[in-house]
């Protein structure tokens, strides 16, 4: 009987407990033993195993979050820590492991197999930061809780005549500002990737309010500035009050969407799929809108994937 090991490491998103579920349920009916290993990195280091039944995967599926729980080991940055995983994972006989998080998740995983460790990671970020995939497990239920979000404020913004700032995750990428911007008729975007983005906002605002947009709305990416500054600044050039709005952890819960659902689905499948034909140290990804995988060792070099056509298609529809 093979044995494997899954972890969630970094931060959370929606969809990883459907892929854990999923991955168990292939292993049960493949007389293949799977495993949990707690928070990530740490309970690789801490020997913090579990052997998964039908029980810990009933009703999981629909659950955002991680079950097995996250979390960042500074102790498995050192060499010591990364031998106490690797020691660990053969006295449990683990063949291969499964990591599901984002590039510091896969970085780890990198390190372990070219230390002989056999790898498939699985791309879980909410930032769709992963530049070798098209999405990454998490974003669009991510993108979808802020338009909902959005969508909410706007009732109260517009029902007392204000506009409003709101800033979303991403870290380095803007995708979520992005999709998000253009899913919730946003009148300008502020993203990373293009660096004039925050300079003519003022503007932006002030061609909305003359067609009449009574809750002008403008959508910022994580440590772009400052949205507090930024609604302060449109306030006192307008003659209309801005509230300035972080919508944090609330992108990361709830229920994944349909599409994360899926797409976990596609991800446990290929996972087992690759450890039945023998082929370890892999990435699992979306490649023109089909699930395909490529070696571990390549998909951390940064590439700009950041979807211009779509913010151009925005930047004429708000010109």
């Amino acid at each position: 009987m093979k044995k494997i090991a899954v972890l969630t490491s970094g931060g959370d998103s929606p969809g990883m407990n459907a892929c854990i579920a999923n991955l168990f349920t292939l292993c049960n009916r493949k007389n293949i033993t799977l495993l949990g290993v707690r928070k990530g990195y740490v309970g690789l280091v801490e020997n913090d195993f579990i052997t998964l039944s039908q029980e810990h995967i009933n009703n999981v599926y629909n659950l955002g979050g991680s079950f097995l729980k996250t979390g960042r080991s500074e102790e498995f940055l050192k060499e010591s820590g990364k031998q106490k995983a690797i020691k660990n994972l053969k006295e449990q006989g683990i063949e291969v492991l499964v990591v599901i998080g984002g590039d510091g998740s896969f970085r780890g995983a990198q390190e372990l197999s070219e230390k002989g460790i056999k790898i498939i990671c699985l791309p879980g970020t909410i930032d769709n930061d992963l530049d070798y995939t098209e999405k990454s497990l998490g974003f669009d239920t991510a993108v979808n809780n802020c338009v909902s979000a959005i969508d909410k404020i706007k009732d109260t913004m517009l029902s007392n005549n204000r506009g409003v700032v709101v800033e979303v995750m991403g870290r380095r990428s803007g995708d979520i500002a992005l999709y998000t911007a253009t899913a919730s008729n946003a009148d300008a975007v502020v993203v990373k990737e293009v660096p004039g983005s925050k300079d003519n906002i003022l503007e932006k605002v002030k061609l909305a309010i003359s067609r009449g947009v009574e809750s002008p709305t403008v959508v910022v990416g994580e440590y772009i500035l400052d949205v507090n500054v930024l609604a302060s600044e449109l306030t006192q050039s307008t003659d209309k009050l801005f509230k300035p709005m972080i919508l944090g952890y609330i992108q990361r819960g709830g229920n994944p969407t349909v599409f994360d659902r899926n797409y976990a689905m596609e991800l446990a499948v290929k996972t087992i799929e690759l450890i039945e034909g023998g082929i370890f140290n892999r990435a699992i990804g979306l490649k023109e809108g089909k699930i395909y995988d490529t070696e571990l060792k390549t998909v951390l070099f940064k590439e700009d994937n950041f979807n211009y056509e779509l913010y151009n298609l925005f930047q004429k529809l708000n010109s």
